[in-house]
């Protein structure tokens, strides 16, 4: 019964979030953080993201 309990005000807390993250975004009140995480949360790569095998460089001891 105590992790139904710990779900379910996780549900309710993650509208809560939401909710207010929306507001703020609106308002253009975020801290770097929050932009960070908004960027990293949009789907489009980040700097310095290279897929698997097109490492710019050589990786330690795997193939370049």
């Amino acid at each position: 019964m105590g992790a139904a309990v710990v779900l379910e005000r996780d549900w309710f807390d993650l509208g809560n979030v939401t909710a207010v993250s929306v507001e703020m975004i609106k308002a253009d009140v975020l801290s770097d953080g929050m932009r960070r995480l908004e960027r990293a949360a949009s789907g489009e790569p980040l700097p310095g993201y290279h897929p698997r095998g097109e490492s710019p460089v050589p990786l330690w001891g795997g193939p370049a």
